[in-house]
Protein backbone atom coordinates (compact mmCIF):
# COMPACT_ATOMS: atom_id res chain seq x y z
CA UNK A 1 0.00 0.00 0.00
CA UNK A 2 1.30 3.43 -0.93
CA UNK A 3 2.26 5.44 2.13
CA UNK A 4 1.25 9.02 2.88
CA UNK A 5 3.05 10.91 5.62
CA UNK A 6 0.86 12.05 8.49
CA UNK A 7 2.02 15.49 9.61
CA UNK A 8 1.35 17.41 12.82
CA UNK A 9 0.53 14.27 14.70
CA UNK A 10 -1.65 15.36 17.64
CA UNK A 11 -0.77 12.30 19.68
CA UNK A 12 2.98 12.32 20.01
CA UNK A 13 4.48 8.87 19.69
CA UNK A 14 5.79 6.82 22.57
CA UNK A 15 9.13 6.69 20.77
CA UNK A 16 10.46 9.87 22.36
CA UNK A 17 12.80 9.60 25.35
CA UNK A 18 11.81 6.27 26.88
CA UNK A 19 12.41 6.38 30.63
CA UNK A 20 14.93 4.07 32.20
CA UNK A 21 13.38 1.31 34.31
CA UNK A 22 15.85 0.60 37.10
CA UNK A 23 15.82 -2.28 39.60
CA UNK A 24 15.44 0.30 42.36
CA UNK A 25 12.32 1.74 40.71
CA UNK A 26 10.85 -1.73 40.21
CA UNK A 27 11.50 -2.66 43.83
CA UNK A 28 9.63 0.43 45.05
CA UNK A 29 6.79 -0.32 42.65
CA UNK A 30 6.46 -3.95 43.75
CA UNK A 31 6.69 -3.02 47.42
CA UNK A 32 4.35 -0.05 47.50
CA UNK A 33 2.09 -0.09 44.44
CA UNK A 34 1.75 -3.51 42.80
CA UNK A 35 -1.74 -4.88 43.72
CA UNK A 36 -0.53 -8.30 44.91
CA UNK A 37 -3.65 -9.12 46.93
CA UNK A 38 -6.16 -8.42 44.17
CA UNK A 39 -3.85 -9.92 41.57
CA UNK A 40 -3.68 -13.24 43.43
CA UNK A 41 -7.39 -13.13 44.22
CA UNK A 42 -8.16 -12.80 40.52
CA UNK A 43 -5.92 -15.70 39.52
CA UNK A 44 -7.27 -18.00 42.25
CA UNK A 45 -10.90 -17.07 41.46
CA UNK A 46 -11.93 -16.91 45.12
CA UNK A 47 -11.83 -14.74 48.21
CA UNK A 48 -8.52 -14.54 50.07
CA UNK A 49 -8.39 -15.86 53.58
CA UNK A 50 -6.44 -14.46 56.55
CA UNK A 51 -2.86 -13.56 55.78
CA UNK A 52 -3.43 -13.30 52.04
CA UNK A 53 -3.79 -17.03 51.44
CA UNK A 54 -6.88 -18.72 50.13
CA UNK A 55 -9.12 -19.73 53.00
CA UNK A 56 -9.08 -23.48 52.25
CA UNK A 57 -6.45 -25.98 51.20
CA UNK A 58 -8.41 -26.60 48.02
CA UNK A 59 -8.38 -22.92 47.04
CA UNK A 60 -4.75 -22.54 48.00
CA UNK A 61 -3.90 -25.48 45.81
CA UNK A 62 -5.59 -23.78 42.85
CA UNK A 63 -3.26 -20.77 42.97
CA UNK A 64 -0.29 -22.98 43.86
CA UNK A 65 -0.90 -24.97 40.66
CA UNK A 66 -0.80 -21.81 38.53
CA UNK A 67 2.39 -21.33 36.49
CA UNK A 68 4.21 -18.02 36.60
CA UNK A 69 7.42 -17.00 34.91
CA UNK A 70 9.82 -14.20 35.81
CA UNK A 71 12.20 -12.49 33.41
CA UNK A 72 15.12 -11.26 35.51
CA UNK A 73 17.77 -8.66 34.63
CA UNK A 74 20.07 -9.97 31.93
CA UNK A 75 17.16 -11.73 30.13
CA UNK A 76 17.26 -14.64 32.59
CA UNK A 77 13.98 -16.49 32.05
CA UNK A 78 12.58 -18.50 34.95
CA UNK A 79 9.59 -20.74 34.19
CA UNK A 80 7.49 -23.15 36.26
CA UNK A 81 7.26 -20.89 39.30
CA UNK A 82 4.33 -21.23 41.69
CA UNK A 83 3.23 -19.53 44.90
CA UNK A 84 1.12 -20.54 47.88
CA UNK A 85 -0.62 -17.18 48.18
CA UNK A 86 -0.35 -13.43 48.14
CA UNK A 87 2.48 -13.16 50.69
CA UNK A 88 4.54 -15.87 49.00
CA UNK A 89 4.09 -14.14 45.64
CA UNK A 90 4.89 -10.68 47.02
CA UNK A 91 8.01 -11.98 48.76
CA UNK A 92 9.24 -13.42 45.45
CA UNK A 93 8.65 -10.06 43.74
CA UNK A 94 10.74 -8.23 46.33
CA UNK A 95 13.46 -10.89 46.47
CA UNK A 96 13.91 -11.26 42.71
CA UNK A 97 12.58 -7.94 41.31
CA UNK A 98 11.60 -9.33 37.88
CA UNK A 99 11.65 -7.15 34.79
CA UNK A 100 8.53 -8.97 33.58
CA UNK A 101 5.92 -11.39 34.92
CA UNK A 102 4.09 -13.87 32.71
CA UNK A 103 1.03 -15.93 33.62
CA UNK A 104 0.45 -19.50 32.46
CA UNK A 105 -2.03 -22.29 33.03
CA UNK A 106 -3.29 -24.03 36.15
CA UNK A 107 -1.79 -27.53 36.09
CA UNK A 108 -2.71 -30.80 37.77
CA UNK A 109 0.35 -30.44 40.05
CA UNK A 110 2.34 -27.41 41.22
CA UNK A 111 4.61 -26.33 38.33
CA UNK A 112 7.64 -26.32 40.61
CA UNK A 113 7.28 -30.13 40.77
CA UNK A 114 7.01 -30.72 37.02
CA UNK A 115 10.33 -32.57 36.76
CA UNK A 116 9.03 -35.32 39.03
CA UNK A 117 6.28 -36.16 36.54
CA UNK A 118 7.70 -35.20 33.14
CA UNK A 119 6.29 -32.68 30.71
CA UNK A 120 4.36 -35.14 28.56
CA UNK A 121 3.72 -38.23 30.63
CA UNK A 122 4.88 -40.39 33.47
CA UNK A 123 3.37 -41.44 36.76
CA UNK A 124 0.16 -39.77 37.85
CA UNK A 125 -0.74 -38.81 34.27
CA UNK A 126 2.18 -36.47 33.74
CA UNK A 127 2.30 -32.68 33.98
CA UNK A 128 -0.86 -31.42 32.26
CA UNK A 129 -2.63 -28.03 32.06
CA UNK A 130 -6.19 -28.10 33.37
CA UNK A 131 -7.35 -24.49 33.13
CA UNK A 132 -6.20 -21.30 31.51
CA UNK A 133 -7.95 -18.08 30.50
CA UNK A 134 -8.75 -17.79 26.81
CA UNK A 135 -6.39 -15.06 25.63
CA UNK A 136 -5.90 -12.92 22.54
CA UNK A 137 -2.95 -10.72 21.54
CA UNK A 138 -3.12 -7.73 19.19
CA UNK A 139 0.12 -5.97 18.26
CA UNK A 140 0.19 -2.55 16.64
CA UNK A 141 3.13 -3.38 14.38
CA UNK A 142 0.85 -5.83 12.53
CA UNK A 143 -0.98 -2.74 11.24
CA UNK A 144 2.06 -1.21 9.54
CA UNK A 145 0.58 -1.99 6.12
CA UNK A 146 -2.34 0.37 6.75
CA UNK A 147 -1.11 2.94 9.28
CA UNK A 148 0.83 6.01 8.22
CA UNK A 149 1.46 7.83 11.49
CA UNK A 150 3.91 5.41 13.15
CA UNK A 151 5.79 2.19 12.40
CA UNK A 152 6.98 -0.82 14.33
CA UNK A 153 6.67 -0.58 18.10
CA UNK A 154 5.75 3.11 18.15
CA UNK A 155 2.18 4.08 19.04
CA UNK A 156 0.32 7.39 19.11
CA UNK A 157 -3.28 8.41 19.77
CA UNK A 158 -4.04 8.32 16.04
CA UNK A 159 -3.08 4.71 15.45
CA UNK A 160 -4.62 3.65 18.78
CA UNK A 161 -7.93 3.87 16.88
CA UNK A 162 -6.99 0.57 15.21
CA UNK A 163 -6.76 -1.03 18.67
CA UNK A 164 -9.99 0.62 19.79
CA UNK A 165 -11.78 -0.90 16.80
CA UNK A 166 -10.30 -4.32 17.63
CA UNK A 167 -11.42 -4.08 21.27
CA UNK A 168 -14.96 -3.17 20.22
CA UNK A 169 -15.21 -6.05 17.73
CA UNK A 170 -13.68 -8.70 20.00
CA UNK A 171 -15.68 -7.68 23.04
CA UNK A 172 -18.96 -7.80 21.12
CA UNK A 173 -18.20 -11.15 19.48
CA UNK A 174 -17.01 -12.84 22.66
CA UNK A 175 -20.07 -11.69 24.58
CA UNK A 176 -22.80 -12.02 21.96
CA UNK A 177 -21.60 -15.01 19.94
CA UNK A 178 -20.06 -17.11 22.73
CA UNK A 179 -21.85 -15.83 25.82
CA UNK A 180 -18.69 -14.94 27.77
CA UNK A 181 -19.16 -12.33 30.50
CA UNK A 182 -15.88 -11.90 32.36
CA UNK A 183 -13.51 -10.23 29.93
CA UNK A 184 -10.55 -7.93 30.51
CA UNK A 185 -8.61 -5.97 27.90
CA UNK A 186 -5.15 -4.90 29.09
CA UNK A 187 -2.85 -2.33 27.50
CA UNK A 188 0.47 -4.09 26.92
CA UNK A 189 2.44 -1.04 28.04
CA UNK A 190 3.76 -0.22 24.61
CA UNK A 191 2.12 -1.19 21.34
CA UNK A 192 -0.90 -3.39 21.78
CA UNK A 193 -3.55 -5.03 23.89
CA UNK A 194 -4.13 -8.42 25.51
CA UNK A 195 -7.59 -9.86 26.01
CA UNK A 196 -8.31 -12.22 28.93
CA UNK A 197 -11.56 -14.21 28.92
CA UNK A 198 -11.99 -15.45 32.47
CA UNK A 199 -15.31 -17.33 32.51
CA UNK A 200 -14.99 -20.82 33.96
CA UNK A 201 -16.19 -22.39 30.71
CA UNK A 202 -13.55 -20.41 28.78
CA UNK A 203 -10.77 -21.45 31.18
CA UNK A 204 -11.64 -25.11 30.64
CA UNK A 205 -11.67 -25.05 26.82
CA UNK A 206 -9.45 -27.64 25.14
CA UNK A 207 -6.74 -26.60 22.70
CA UNK A 208 -8.99 -27.68 19.82
CA UNK A 209 -11.85 -25.56 21.12
CA UNK A 210 -9.58 -22.56 21.62
CA UNK A 211 -8.36 -22.94 18.05
CA UNK A 212 -11.95 -23.03 16.80
CA UNK A 213 -12.81 -19.78 18.62
CA UNK A 214 -9.66 -18.09 17.32
CA UNK A 215 -10.27 -19.20 13.73
CA UNK A 216 -13.87 -18.00 13.96
CA UNK A 217 -12.69 -14.52 14.94
CA UNK A 218 -9.94 -14.28 12.34
CA UNK A 219 -11.37 -12.76 9.17
CA UNK A 220 -8.01 -11.57 7.83
CA UNK A 221 -5.07 -13.62 6.66
CA UNK A 222 -1.95 -11.63 5.91
CA UNK A 223 -4.02 -8.45 5.93
CA UNK A 224 -6.44 -9.78 3.31
CA UNK A 225 -10.02 -10.96 3.78
CA UNK A 226 -10.31 -14.72 3.96
CA UNK A 227 -14.08 -15.01 4.29
CA UNK A 228 -16.05 -16.21 1.26
CA UNK A 229 -17.78 -13.40 -0.52
CA UNK A 230 -21.56 -13.60 -0.51
CA UNK A 231 -24.55 -11.33 -0.82
CA UNK A 232 -25.17 -9.05 2.14
CA UNK A 233 -28.23 -11.13 3.07
CA UNK A 234 -26.20 -14.34 3.34
CA UNK A 235 -23.37 -12.99 5.47
CA UNK A 236 -22.66 -14.41 8.88
CA UNK A 237 -23.76 -12.04 11.68
CA UNK A 238 -20.15 -11.73 12.89
CA UNK A 239 -19.03 -10.60 9.43
CA UNK A 240 -21.89 -8.09 9.18
CA UNK A 241 -21.09 -6.74 12.65
CA UNK A 242 -17.39 -6.50 11.85
CA UNK A 243 -18.12 -4.49 8.71
CA UNK A 244 -20.42 -2.12 10.61
CA UNK A 245 -17.85 -1.48 13.34
CA UNK A 246 -14.97 -1.05 10.87
CA UNK A 247 -16.98 1.44 8.82
CA UNK A 248 -17.81 3.35 11.98
CA UNK A 249 -14.16 3.62 12.98
CA UNK A 250 -13.17 4.71 9.51
CA UNK A 251 -15.27 7.85 9.89
CA UNK A 252 -15.58 8.32 13.66
CA UNK A 253 -15.26 12.05 14.58
CA UNK A 254 -11.85 13.36 15.70
CA UNK A 255 -9.96 10.04 15.52
CA UNK A 256 -11.39 8.30 12.43
CA UNK A 257 -8.96 6.11 10.52
CA UNK A 258 -9.68 7.61 7.11
CA UNK A 259 -8.63 11.11 8.16
CA UNK A 260 -6.19 10.18 10.90
CA UNK A 261 -4.21 7.79 8.70
CA UNK A 262 -4.90 9.50 5.34
CA UNK A 263 -5.67 6.03 4.04
CA UNK A 264 -7.02 7.16 0.66
CA UNK A 265 -4.82 10.16 -0.08
CA UNK A 266 -2.22 8.24 -2.07
CA UNK A 267 -2.91 8.91 -5.77
CA UNK A 268 -4.75 6.10 -7.53
CA UNK A 269 -2.34 3.86 -9.43
CA UNK A 270 -3.41 1.09 -11.79
CA UNK A 271 0.10 -0.41 -11.58
CA UNK A 272 -0.04 -0.81 -7.78
CA UNK A 273 -2.18 -3.81 -6.85
CA UNK A 274 -2.14 -2.79 -3.16
CA UNK A 275 -3.28 0.77 -3.79
CA UNK A 276 -6.47 1.14 -1.75
CA UNK A 277 -7.63 4.23 -3.63
CA UNK A 278 -7.42 2.39 -6.93
CA UNK A 279 -9.05 -0.70 -5.44
CA UNK A 280 -12.15 1.09 -4.26
CA UNK A 281 -12.40 3.06 -7.51
CA UNK A 282 -12.34 -0.23 -9.40
CA UNK A 283 -15.00 -1.57 -7.03
CA UNK A 284 -17.21 1.46 -7.46
CA UNK A 285 -17.00 1.79 -11.23
CA UNK A 286 -16.68 -1.28 -13.48
CA UNK A 287 -14.25 -1.31 -16.40
CA UNK A 288 -17.26 -1.47 -18.71
CA UNK A 289 -18.09 2.12 -17.72
CA UNK A 290 -15.32 4.23 -19.31
CA UNK A 291 -17.27 7.44 -18.71
CA UNK A 292 -17.46 6.68 -14.99
CA UNK A 293 -13.76 5.82 -14.87
CA UNK A 294 -12.94 9.13 -16.56
CA UNK A 295 -15.12 10.95 -14.02
CA UNK A 296 -13.30 9.19 -11.19
CA UNK A 297 -9.91 10.11 -12.64
CA UNK A 298 -11.00 13.73 -12.90
CA UNK A 299 -12.32 13.71 -9.32
CA UNK A 300 -9.12 12.24 -7.94
CA UNK A 301 -6.88 14.57 -9.94
CA UNK A 302 -7.57 17.28 -7.35
CA UNK A 303 -6.31 16.81 -3.81
CA UNK A 304 -9.04 15.16 -1.81
CA UNK A 305 -9.28 14.06 1.78
CA UNK A 306 -9.66 10.37 2.51
CA UNK A 307 -13.19 10.93 3.80
CA UNK A 308 -14.14 12.76 0.60
CA UNK A 309 -12.77 9.92 -1.54
CA UNK A 310 -14.55 7.27 0.55
CA UNK A 311 -17.91 9.04 0.44
CA UNK A 312 -17.65 9.79 -3.28
CA UNK A 313 -16.80 6.21 -4.13
CA UNK A 314 -19.44 4.81 -1.76
CA UNK A 315 -22.15 6.90 -3.42
CA UNK A 316 -21.23 5.50 -6.83
CA UNK A 317 -20.33 1.96 -5.86
CA UNK A 318 -21.51 -0.80 -8.19
CA UNK A 319 -20.13 -3.58 -5.97
CA UNK A 320 -20.67 -2.87 -2.22
CA UNK A 321 -19.29 -6.28 -1.26
CA UNK A 322 -15.79 -5.26 -2.35
CA UNK A 323 -16.07 -1.99 -0.43
CA UNK A 324 -17.00 -3.97 2.66
CA UNK A 325 -13.91 -6.09 2.07
CA UNK A 326 -11.77 -2.98 1.90
CA UNK A 327 -13.26 -1.72 5.18
CA UNK A 328 -12.33 -5.00 6.86
CA UNK A 329 -8.83 -4.95 5.41
CA UNK A 330 -8.28 -1.42 6.70
CA UNK A 331 -9.70 -1.79 10.21
CA UNK A 332 -10.50 -5.37 11.29
CA UNK A 333 -8.37 -6.80 14.15
CA UNK A 334 -5.05 -8.38 13.21
CA UNK A 335 -5.01 -11.35 15.59
CA UNK A 336 -1.98 -13.45 16.48
CA UNK A 337 -4.16 -16.54 16.88
CA UNK A 338 -1.25 -18.83 17.79
CA UNK A 339 -1.29 -17.12 21.20
CA UNK A 340 -4.90 -18.22 21.66
CA UNK A 341 -4.68 -21.86 20.58
CA UNK A 342 -2.59 -23.45 23.33
CA UNK A 343 -3.66 -23.71 26.95
CA UNK A 344 -0.07 -23.60 28.23
CA UNK A 345 0.88 -20.37 26.43
CA UNK A 346 2.21 -17.71 28.81
CA UNK A 347 1.14 -14.07 28.55
CA UNK A 348 2.43 -10.92 30.21
CA UNK A 349 0.63 -10.14 33.46
CA UNK A 350 -1.51 -7.05 34.03
CA UNK A 351 0.20 -4.35 36.11
CA UNK A 352 3.67 -5.28 34.85
CA UNK A 353 6.01 -2.45 33.92
CA UNK A 354 6.99 -2.48 30.26
CA UNK A 355 10.80 -2.43 30.18
CA UNK A 356 10.99 -0.28 27.03
CA UNK A 357 8.48 2.43 27.91
CA UNK A 358 8.27 2.21 31.70
CA UNK A 359 4.46 2.28 31.44
CA UNK A 360 2.17 0.11 33.53
CA UNK A 361 0.14 -2.59 31.77
CA UNK A 362 -3.28 -1.39 32.90
CA UNK A 363 -6.79 -2.65 32.10
CA UNK A 364 -8.91 -0.70 29.64
CA UNK A 365 -11.80 0.13 31.92
CA UNK A 366 -14.43 1.43 29.49
CA UNK A 367 -14.66 -1.01 26.59
CA UNK A 368 -17.80 0.74 25.37
CA UNK A 369 -15.54 3.68 24.43
CA UNK A 370 -12.10 2.15 23.89
CA UNK A 371 -11.09 5.07 21.69
CA UNK A 372 -11.19 7.28 24.82
CA UNK A 373 -8.24 5.33 26.27
CA UNK A 374 -4.98 7.17 25.68
CA UNK A 375 -1.93 4.89 25.88
CA UNK A 376 0.34 7.90 26.22
CA UNK A 377 -1.43 9.05 29.39
CA UNK A 378 -0.78 5.77 31.22
CA UNK A 379 1.67 6.53 34.03
CA UNK A 380 5.25 5.34 33.97
CA UNK A 381 6.89 3.79 37.00
CA UNK A 382 9.10 6.89 37.33
CA UNK A 383 6.04 9.16 37.43
CA UNK A 384 4.36 6.98 40.05
CA UNK A 385 7.44 7.06 42.26
CA UNK A 386 7.50 10.85 41.96
CA UNK A 387 3.87 10.91 43.10
CA UNK A 388 4.78 8.73 46.08
CA UNK A 389 7.68 10.98 46.97
CA UNK A 390 5.41 14.03 46.86
CA UNK A 391 2.92 12.62 49.35
CA UNK A 392 3.36 12.92 53.10
CA UNK A 393 2.87 10.27 55.76
CA UNK A 394 3.78 6.65 56.19
CA UNK A 395 4.52 4.50 53.19
CA UNK A 396 2.81 1.28 52.22
CA UNK A 397 -0.74 -0.02 52.45
CA UNK A 398 -3.86 0.33 50.35
CA UNK A 399 -4.27 4.01 51.22
CA UNK A 400 -0.97 4.74 49.51
CA UNK A 401 -2.08 3.01 46.31
CA UNK A 402 -5.08 5.34 46.22
CA UNK A 403 -2.90 8.45 46.15
CA UNK A 404 -1.39 7.85 42.71
CA UNK A 405 -2.83 7.89 39.21
CA UNK A 406 -2.67 4.09 39.22
CA UNK A 407 -5.55 3.95 41.70
CA UNK A 408 -8.42 4.00 39.18
CA UNK A 409 -7.11 0.77 37.63
CA UNK A 410 -6.07 -0.91 40.87
CA UNK A 411 -9.40 -0.29 42.57
CA UNK A 412 -11.10 -2.17 39.78
CA UNK A 413 -9.32 -5.37 40.76
CA UNK A 414 -11.12 -5.61 44.11
CA UNK A 415 -13.70 -8.03 45.39
CA UNK A 416 -16.35 -7.10 42.86
CA UNK A 417 -14.09 -7.56 39.84
CA UNK A 418 -13.00 -4.93 37.34
CA UNK A 419 -15.20 -2.20 35.93
CA UNK A 420 -18.91 -1.82 36.61
CA UNK A 421 -19.28 -1.20 32.87
CA UNK A 422 -18.16 -4.72 32.12
CA UNK A 423 -14.91 -3.57 30.60
CA UNK A 424 -12.55 -5.53 32.78
CA UNK A 425 -12.28 -8.78 34.63
CA UNK A 426 -15.59 -9.14 36.38
CA UNK A 427 -14.05 -12.17 37.97
CA UNK A 428 -16.33 -14.89 39.24
CA UNK A 429 -15.14 -14.62 42.79
CA UNK A 430 -18.37 -15.75 44.42
CA UNK A 431 -18.77 -18.69 42.04
CA UNK A 432 -15.10 -19.56 42.38
CA UNK A 433 -15.60 -20.72 45.95
CA UNK A 434 -16.57 -24.04 44.36
CA UNK A 435 -12.97 -24.50 43.24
Amino acid sequence: MAKVAVENNPGASNAAKPPEVTPEALRIYYERLFPSRDFCRWLSYREDGPGGKASTDKGGSFLFRREFSFTLPGDIYCRYLSFHGQHDFRKALLDRVPDKIDIGAVFNIPPTNYQQFGLTGGSGGGFQPQQRELVFDIDMDDYDEVRNCCTGSNVCKLCWTFIACAVRILNKALRDDFGFKHIMFVFSGRRGVHCWVCDEVARKLSNEQRSAVAEYLQLLNGGRCKYIRSSTQQRHPHVRRGIEVCRKYLEIPECGLLEGQKLLEAPASESDAKNLTQKIVNAAIPATDPVGRAEAKSFLSSKRSSKEVWRWVTSRCANPIVLDEVALEMAYPRLDINVSKQMNHLLKAPFCIHPKTGRVCVPIIDVEKPESFNPLSVPTVAELIEELAARKGDSGGDSEKQTTRLSKWVLGMGEEGVSPRGGGVRVEISRARKL
